[in-house]
């Protein structure tokens, strides 16, 4: 595709493995099903070689599919030789030793102490661009490599200079979302990846977790983890972009990412961001965990920083997280559960859906425009019958009392039956993560009228891309529900 070259196709090549384009979408749902279904044929904390499919799915889809099945994913799929690579051992003898040499008893004052760490691993980025060892800097190990490319990893550890300094990551022993591997494989996840940190000399460990929408943050239970069963790492980075868990144990601190520098981000935009950052954190020492986007180089950085005051100093990863240890400062925290917010115009996908009457063969679409603030719903319903546009509004309050509103909606698909309004009450469920409508209306019918009730629960996919209802009424005799499932229809910007 385009400019796309073959890669690690030759790796693939050579240990005959199996090659798939397929999406991981979960829109896509053969594609989905099928990939899903793969991964889950492979043995647990196998890999998963390459990059997702850019115009089908996005990174985050792919790595929590993987993840989801406990399967590590090694994503640099512009790595050209690797069959030749994997072929080449270490030098015999040569030890995986970092250059930088820790300070265990750093001196702590009142400033803002900045460590940088740059994205996405060695293998792309800035280690051969200029700036690299005039300031303290953090690497991204590519932890596999020492199986799969062991003599290139090398390369690395030996150009390294005392002001390069290593860490593990990202999110397990390859690159996953702890939050979506099983519960019960999440501790060997992460002390496979403790073993690799012995290995290369790491002492810290980095965590990027995509797995949900809108959140880079980790519940407690994650963290618990990781303090137990990586229990020689001096602390841990999270995030990305900025995100807000925080903790500290024992003096080894979990620390998110307070700034992220887009390559888009100018000089001057990027000094005037970490003196507010100083501003708005004003306690004293103030760490300031620093993410620099790959295709920066450590030249650019080292400018930001030479144009910020005495205020300011730049450390070393491992001195920043023994400092932080030290003298905390940030306010512990996790990621809280969230009230689900059911805004948005979401629209019927009959695909996904199942025993929906009418919507499913025909031409007839189904749209929701819900408005949440708090409790407060505004609910507007949508549907075409061919030519005819019918609509149903409401306005109602979760907990509060039931609200009678007109109903234009043809629910009871061809059958000779209808109302013209229907009485609500909407409660909250699974802790505020659910809408149930417990509803009664009077049927119309050739013979007067029949009373029936309608329960319908309103619930996220566990991706929270997909809004889904679930309906059952009280005059079905088989009692299977309807399940709408509605995606989100996004703006379009220009």
């Amino acid at each position: 595709r385009g400019r796309m070259q073959p890669a690690i196709a030759d790796f693939g090549m050579i240990h005959k493995t199996f090659f798939t384009d397929l999406s991981t979408r979960l829109e896509d749902r053969g594609e989905y099903d099928l990939a899903s279904k793969i991964f889950g044929e492979m043995k647990p904390f196998g890999i998963v070689l390459g990059w997702h499919a850019y115009t089908k799915d996005l990174e985050e889809e792919y790595v929590t599919l993987a993840s989801s099945h406990a399967l590590r994913v090694e994503g640099l799929n512009t790595a050209p030789n690797l069959s030749f690579h994997s072929q080449i051992p270490a030098t015999p003898g040569f030890q995986f030793k970092q250059k930088h040499k820790y300070n265990p008893n750093p001196k702590v004052e009142k400033k803002v102490y900045i460590t940088l760490i740059q994205s996405d691993g060695l293998g792309i980025g800035a280690w051969l661009k200029p700036g690299r060892g005039e300031i303290p800097y953090g690497w991204e190990v590519i932890m596999n490599w020492i199986n799969m490319a062991p003599a290139m990893l090398q390369f690395y550890y030996e150009q390294a200079t005392p002001n390069d300094c290593f860490l593990g990551a990202l999110g397990g022993a390859g690159y996953m979302y702890p939050k979506a591997i099983p519960p019960d494989k999440l501790p060997e996840s992460i002390r496979l990846a403790g073993r690799f940190m012995d290995k290369l000399d790491l002492r810290i460990f980095e965590i990027f977790d995509a797995s949900e929408p809108g959140t880079r943050d980790l519940p407690k239970r994650i963290l618990d983890a990781f303090y137990k069963n990586m229990p020689d790492a001096l602390g841990f980075f999270n995030g990305y972009g900025p995100a807000h868990t925080f903790d500290d144990r024992d003096g080894r601190p979990f620390i998110s990412y307070d700034y992220y520098l887009s390559p888009k981000t100018s000089e001057a935009q990027a000094v005037a961001d970490l003196e507010e950052l100083a501003t708005i954190n004003p306690k004293r020492p103030y760490f300031l965990a620093f993410h620099v986007r790959e295709s920066n180089d450590v030249k650019r950085v080292k400018a930001i920083m030479d144009a910020l005051g005495p205020d300011f100093e730049i450390v070393a990863p491992d001195e920043f997280l023994t400092m932080a240890g030290e003298r905390p400062t940030f306010t512990t925290r996790y990621e809280q559960p969230a009230r689900a917010d059911f805004s948005g115009v979401w629209k019927l996908d009959k695909r996904l859906s199942a025993n929906i009457g009418i919507y499913k063969n025909s031409s007839f679409g189904l749209v929701k425009r819900i408005a949440q603030k708090g409790s407060q719903f505004s609910i507007e319903t949508i549907s075409n019958y061919g030519r005819s546009i019918r609509d149903s509004f409401l306005e109602i309050k979760a907990g509060g009392a039931p609200v009678k509103a007109p109903d234009r909606i043809r629910r009871m698909g061809y059958m000779g039956a209808y109302a013209d309004s229907i009485l609500t009450r909407l409660t909250w469920g699974n802790h505020k993560n659910a809408l149930i409508f417990n509803s009664v209306l009077n049927l119309e019918t050739s013979q007067g009228t029949y009373p029936v009730k309608i329960k319908s629960v309103y619930h996220f996919s566990r991706d929270g891309r997909q809004l889904i209802m679930t309906e059952t009424r009280s005059s079905q005799k088989d009692g299977k529900p309807s399940v709408f499932v509605f995606l989100k229809t996004m703006p379009v910007f220009k």
